[in-house]
């Protein structure tokens, strides 16, 4: 039985129709299939930052906060990586503190320039 509808044009070729035709177009876009959800992936880091925040204010965990200085997570292995603190940073830990001073860190390659 042959199909005696014809094919569906584009999406794109769509809003450029419906453009050209004087009809107001919201919203053309096309979504791939194959590439996975952001907001799932946004949501994921929001609920970890938000749990993050509420273990500070309120300790919970069964290790203290500096176990947890950095949490990392990948969705490809499905892992949370824990890294503790490491003390003061080397390089920026003198700067650390100082509120908003003129040049930026204390550095003269940071300051801006007079126009």
């Amino acid at each position: 039985m042959i199909n005696d509808q014809p094919p569906i044009p584009p999406l794109r070729q769509l809003c450029d129709e419906r453009r050209a035709g004087g009809l107001a177009v919201t919203a053309c876009y096309t979504t791939k299939w194959d590439v996975i959800a952001v907001i799932s992936v946004n949501m994921f880091a929001s609920s970890l930052a938000m749990n993050e925040l509420l273990a500070r204010l309120h300790p919970f965990r069964e290790e203290p906060n500096s176990e947890f200085a950095s949490v990392t997570f990948s969705l490809a292995s499905m892992e949370l990586l824990s890294e503790k603190d490491e003390g003061t940073c080397v390089v920026f830990g003198a700067c650390v503190g100082h509120g908003d001073v003129r040049p930026l860190l204390g550095q003269m390659e940071l300051a801006e320039t007079i126009k």
